[in-house]
């Protein structure tokens, strides 16, 4: 019987109940789906058997602060033999691109690491075929992935068949492993050897050269901190300039932090960010506090419209407990309702989730942690949903529930549509500094030019051809300049502390406390120019001075660091390379500005035709792209055969570092914005009873004169106030949070007072048009039919 009366209120009172669970079921939506984000970003590692005692060697110093993550390549081999409490330790490092061929099937592969055989012992990378540690125990075998194997062999057994490398002959596949997990903040496709690595020079491979990330296995029920001051004891005695003349000490840093640590650059995989889990997660709370409140809202409200029968029930000696439990049981039903619905909706939109979201969320209601969460949810919003307004109308005396105008009913309502309110000012302000912030990110200055600036990888045997390379593609009237690096601008492919300069008569940083590190690139004389980066003393490089091969080139971060006063002229060593710093350019944002800027020294190629293996070469178009393109096409197919021509727009590499960051802001719009509909329909729904409950008053207001405008002033004049408390309530609540957020950023944008002054007329506006339709249709209702009613 109950059940049926709980659908005939439904449907009488329609608008009320579609308000009701539209704005329950999207409230729980946003919840459910951000729940989900957060489970999957907290959750990565965790797949690894050994997750509790891996770490991650990295240093800090003598205040305990981050230092740096990279540590060098003897380091690994060192400790395994002199610390009882190490299992196992593993180096890591990102390969540089390959060009891969088998048959007919030749592809570019960006996506390798270089690994000792122990990567197998410490991580949990499932195995298909053959022996990992086996492969990465010997010079010339390769570990592919079931996905890369699929690209070049599709059917066939890749075990033990042969795979040509570019310019480095050929290798044997000796394992196949499953692809690794998405929850995983290491990704390749396939895995050299570290002998491989060393074979070829990758990169500096001393004590001073911080080039790798180390991963220990600690034993059962080991100190993290004991092992700690033994690797940095190691260190020490083994002579790591950074330990052993800086005051650096180790730092193991858990597993379980190595993703969302945004402040350490990842390099083997994707960084997350744990400031998003708790921006998104308050988000999330206030939106389920903001659906939760406009129920009860809308709830409390709608019993005025049920009052007769309420106090009838009372005087006819309904027990307290009984009107209770049925306005319990009622709302309960609502939100079983909403919970359905909602449910329903991430079933079906997942596709959509994923894709919107670029992350695959694992939406199982058998798995214990997100069926657990789903029954706390549940109970949470039947709690906040119904027990509030069941208790007030259970508890009101059948004279209180006669009257309409129940002073203490109306400062409820008052109350919980400010407090609605303020909730959504808050969003909006952070929506707005949060997208403030990301703009600054994406358009401050970065200190030189990428426009129509292309480069493509010098692989296979035509960096052996760089001269005539660079000269030939000169010939087309699109392309206006050539230049060469070993690398992109935002990449790192060497840093060290085997540098010194004379200062007073004297040579720093060698044997001296605090070494500074320095980034090193290798650029050609006409890098700088075609970058239009701008000096801030001294010249570039110029192939018609012999001596510049010999000569150096540092950013203004660098001279900071070396505590120069004219640094150009200084003389400098760099891994025994003596010369002088002929330039210095002003501080300039190569990398993402997540970033602080790195003390940087440029130095030229020996021999371009011998060194520049895996550089990039850069091509500036001046002109028709296409033809641009096509010829550098046509000249890299003349003279490197079989080698498969790829190139790539560096302002749309610039723009790839801060998709992450345009996707947080679109999920962090997206529920803000659907925060705000759901207040609207809160505000709605009160104008609606509003108008309503005061239908008399405005017939006898029109009968004596009353005007449109004035009718509609006086059913918003309540709106405008509620709006102006919660906004001047907020503003200090949002500019304590959103300071405190800012702080966090090495580079940041300022809390503007037009952000404040836009999110009060943005509040303002969207509630004046939600409420306004509803009083034009009650201000312009016949008179007569108004007195009539009832």
């Amino acid at each position: 019987m109950k059940i049926k009366v709980i659908i005939r209120n439904l449907i009488r009172y329609r608008l009320f109940s579609v308000l009701n669970l539209l704005g329950l079921s999207i409230g729980l939506t946003c919840v459910l789906v951000i729940a989900l984000w957060v489970y999957n970003e907290s959750g990565y590692d965790k797949f690894n058997e050994n997750f509790d005692r891996i770490y991650q060697i990295n240093f800090r110093n003598d205040k305990g602060e981050f230092s740096m993550a990279g540590t060098p390549a003897p380091l690994a081999p060192a400790i395994i033999n002199d610390i009882a409490a190490i299992e196992s330790v593993v180096r890591l490092r990102n390969a540089p691109g390959f060009a891969f061929k088998y048959g007919t099937n030749m592809y570019f592969e960006e996506n390798g690491i270089t690994s000792d055989p122990e990567l197998f012992d410490i991580f949990s990378f499932k195995t298909i075929e053959g022996n990992p540690k086996e492969a990465l125990d010997q010079l010339n075998s390769v570990v592919i992935t079931k996905s890369f194997a699929k690209r070049y062999f599709g059917s066939e057994d890749p075990l033990n068949k042969e795979i040509q490398i570019e310019g480095q002959g050929y290798l044997t596949i000796m394992a196949v492993i499953e692809d690794i997990p998405h929850q995983s903040h290491i990704q390749f496709d396939y895995l050299l050897s570290q002998k491989y690595a060393e074979e070829n020079h990758f990169c500096g491979m001393e004590w001073g050269d911080p080039n790798f990330r180390t991963y220990v296995l600690l034993k059962n029920n080991t100190d993290p901190e004991l092992a700690a001051q033994a690797i940095t004891r190691v260190a020490k005695e083994k002579g790591m300039p950074h330990v052993k003349y800086g005051k650096l000490e180790t730092l193991l840093r858990p597993l379980k932090d190595i993703y969302l640590d945004y402040k350490v650059n990842n390099r083997l995989g994707e960084t997350g960010d744990y400031r998003y889990l708790y921006i998104f997660s308050t988000i999330a709370f206030l939106i389920l506090i903001l659906a939760c409140i406009n129920y009860v809202n809308l709830t409390l409200s709608l019993h005025t419209k049920r009052l007769k029968s309420t106090s009838i029930r009372k005087v006819c000696g309904a027990r307290k407990a009984t009107i209770f439990w049925s306005s319990f049981f009622e709302s309960g039903v609502l939100v079983l309702l909403a919970f359905i619905i909602a449910l329903t909706i991430l079933w079906f939109l997942k596709p959509s989730f994923h894709s919107f979201l670029d992350k695959v969320l694992s939406i199982h209601l058998f798995n214990p942690v997100i069926a657990g969460f789903v029954s706390v949810l549940f109970i949470v919003t039947i709690i906040l949903c119904c027990v509030y307004p069941s208790i007030i109308f259970s508890g009101s005396r059948a004279i209180e529930l006669m009257n309409k105008c129940s002073e203490r009913k109306t400062g409820i309502l008052k109350s919980l549509v400010v407090f609605q309110n303020i909730i959504a000012v808050v969003l909006i302000i952070a929506a707005l500094v949060i997208n403030k912030q990301m703009q600054y990110i994406r358009h401050k200055k970065l200190g030189f030019n990428t426009d129509q600036i292309a480069y493509t990888y010098l692989r296979g045997d035509i960096y052996k051809k760089i001269k005539v390379i660079k000269q030939t593609l000169l010939e087309n009237p699109n392309i206006s300049e050539i230049s060469l690096k070993d690398c992109v601008p935002y990449k790192q492919v060497n840093g060290t502390v085997s540098i010194s300069w004379k200062k007073n008569g004297e040579w720093q940083n060698e044997g001296k406390p605090d070494p500074v590190s320095m980034e090193t690139t290798r650029i050609d004389d006409h890098y700088l120019d075609m970058m239009d980066v701008q000096f801030a003393t001294g010249r570039n490089f110029s192939e018609e001075i012999a001596t510049d091969r010999q000569n150096y080139i540092v950013n203004e971060e660098a001279v900071r660091l070396m505590g120069l006063d004219n640094p150009v002229g200084t003389e400098f060593r760099l891994y025994g390379r003596e010369g002088i710093i002929v330039g210095v350019i002003k501080d300039t944002y190569f990398k993402s500005l997540h970033e602080n800027i790195n003390p940087q020294v440029f130095h030229l190629y020996n021999d371009e035709s011998s060194e520049s293996y895996f550089s990039a070469l850069f091509f500036k178009i001046n002109g028709d792209i296409n033809s641009a393109i096509a010829h550098v096409q046509k000249v890299w197919m003349q003279n490197n055969p079989g080698i498969p021509f790829e190139f790539h727009f560096l302002d749309q590499d610039y723009e790839k570092l801060y998709e992450k960051d345009n996707r947080i802001a679109k999920m962090i719009n997206l529920f803000c914005s659907l925060a705000v509909f759901i207040a609207c329909l809160g505000l709605f729904g009160q104008a609606v009873i509003s108008s309503e409950n005061r239908i008399k008053e405005i017939g006898i207001r029109k009968v004596n004169g009353a005007k449109i405008n004035e009718v509609m002033i006086l059913l918003n004049k309540g709106i405008i106030t509620w709006i102006s408390l919660a906004f001047l309530i907020s503003v200090p609540i949002a500019w304590y949070a959103m300071h405190r957020w800012l702080q966090n950023f090495a580079y940041k944008t300022n809390l503007s007072w037009w952000i404040f002054a836009l999110a009060g007329l943005l509040a303002l506006g969207i509630a004046l048009l939600t409420v306004s339709w509803q009083s034009w249709q009650a201000a312009t209702r016949n008179p007569v039919e108004a007195l009539r009613y009832e």
